[in-house]
């Protein structure tokens, strides 16, 4: 099989189809303050910021930044730590976990969309090859981009 001419598709792909690819991302995938406040919902207590940093890949700067976004909009408080209080504990108000019930509402609507558009065969197909190359990207991730943080 020759993987560098399906990899130059893909590539080519991505570059002549920038804005439906956009446009499918934004409808199936949270990012920045979305997916921090997914992940404090997820973990239903409080986070140290670093962890979170960690967890999304992102530098520790735009972390920090959207904290502060979340913060001023009411969707979280940060505590310093009781064992360190050089860290800081993040996690949901009451106004926070409403506004990630709806994100995690608009995330699950976006997936199902898509999944139901593919129908059931090439969605079972699409959902064990996503896997599989979540699990590869995840194992091998500093390998593929060492110049990447997280």
């Amino acid at each position: 099989m020759e993987y560098e001419k399906l990899a130059k598709e893909l590539v080519e792909m991505q570059v002549e189809n920038a804005r439906p690819l956009s446009w499918i991302a934004d409808c199936i995938a949270a990012r920045g303050e979305e997916q921090i406040l997914l992940m404090l919902a997820h973990r239903k207590e409080a986070v140290c910021a670093g962890e979170l940093t960690e967890h999304v890949g992102l530098t520790s700067g735009r972390v920090a930044n959207i904290l502060k976004q979340l913060e001023r909009k009411g969707y979280i408080e940060r505590t310093p730590g009781t064992d360190d209080r050089r860290k800081v504990l993040v996690c949901l108000t009451e106004t926070g976990w409403q506004y990630a019930k709806g994100v995690y509402r608009k995330e699950l609507d976006g997936y199902a969309w898509l999944l139901r558009v593919l129908g059931k065969e090439d969605a079972r197909e699409f959902m064990r090859l996503l896997k599989q190359g979540v699990n590869l990207l995840g194992a091998h991730h500093e390998e593929l981009f060492p110049m990447s943080k997280g």
